[in-house]
């Protein structure tokens, strides 16, 4: 049996259409795990410009699978090999994912849930390190962060964005997990984990 999520959205819908996107991923796994927990089952991501309709099986595909998609992202890699064995662009791969591009020590201790700090309010130079990584997806966090943003004029700059956001909430590693999450193909899950690697 196959699962297969196509979605399309205009260029101005696209932070709903991630949330959108990681919610159906959340669905589909809560309903694995409810209805056949013992049955073997593979996640995979597809290229966008392979995706159309009507969909031809996956097997017909280059397919992206999520352990591997998440080892690059982790490691910063620039490209990921797909089933084919052809490589391509993981930013291609991970049109608007909030965990691209943000440094593998900054993606570490955001899953790092054994870390005593992971419940503590984020300081300055962490936001200042993750301010450097997120400049290639700035829009894309402006978009996200948009509600803590409107007090910080109306081109903030990014560590005056996720500075905003710590002040307006929590600002806590676990709270700003809880932020990307929602955006994530990883769907609320430890990447780390996903992964394959253990904790710092």
């Amino acid at each position: 049996t196959e699962v297969v999520v196509m979605l399309h959205c205009r260029s101005d819908q696209e932070v709903e259409c991630a949330r959108l996107c990681s919610t159906i991923i959340q669905m589909v796994l809560k309903a694995k795990e409810k209805f056949c927990p013992k049955i073997s089952t593979n996640e995979f991501l597809l290229h966008h410009s392979k995706v159309n309709y009507p969909f031809n099986s996956p097997a017909e595909k280059d397919l992206f699978g999520i352990r591997g998609v998440s080892r690059a992202v982790l490691g910063g890699e620039l490209c990921v090999v797909g089933s084919t064995g052809n490589t391509t662009e993981l930013e291609d791969v991970l049109l608007f994912e909030p965990y691209h591009c943000l440094g593998e020590e900054n993606i570490r201790e955001l899953f790092d849930e054994q870390d005593p700090a992971f419940s503590k309010v984020v300081s300055d130079s962490f936001l200042y390190r993750l301010a450097k990584f997120t400049h290639k997806r700035a829009n894309q966090f402006v978009k996200i962060f948009i509600n803590s943003c409107e007090a910080v004029g109306s081109s903030p700059s990014m560590e005056q964005v996720l500075r905003q956001w710590r002040d307006n909430s929590q600002g806590t590693r676990k709270c700003l997990r809880v932020t990307l999450d929602q955006f994530s193909v990883f769907a609320g899950r430890n990447l780390m984990q996903l992964a394959g690697v253990e904790s710092l």
